[in-house]
């Protein structure tokens, strides 16, 4: 069970997510990321390290099925655990600490189909 507060930054931060995400603002969705961002697809897992490196390869991340996840997402039925909220089918986990994003909110880490909560992130801590 999460807290209130807790619930109320993750549904804060959905809201901006889905706002950055209809008007495809690279800028926005790229500073709410923490780094390193590991990406999970059918080709392997891909560490971003840099704003520039995501930038570059945006729409190879953000694909059509992880867009349409983010906005069909409601906010009362995010999937919470102690390392964040899933969006969809855990096309995407964030959470609400980023260490080297300041207090705010941040997108920890994108996996792709066969990931599911709790699976290996590479390091084996919380990527925010």
């Amino acid at each position: 069970m999460w807290s209130a507060s807790a619930g109320a930054a993750y549904r804060s931060f959905l809201s901006q997510l889905k706002a950055a995400m209809r008007a495809n603002d690279h800028r926005s969705l790229i500073g709410m990321t923490a780094f390193p961002l590991r990406v999970n697809s059918a080709r392997g897992a891909r560490v971003y390290r840099d704003a520039q490196s995501l930038e570059r390869d945006f729409d190879r991340i953000f694909t059509p099925r992880v867009r349409s996840a983010i906005l069909k997402q409601r906010p009362d039925q995010l999937f919470v655990r102690d390392q964040g909220a899933m969006i969809g089918n855990g096309e995407l986990w964030f959470d609400q600490e980023c260490p080297n994003a300041g207090p705010s909110e941040c997108i920890c880490d994108r996996f792709g189909h066969s990931a599911a909560p709790g699976a290996d992130r590479g390091s084996g801590r919380n990527l925010c």
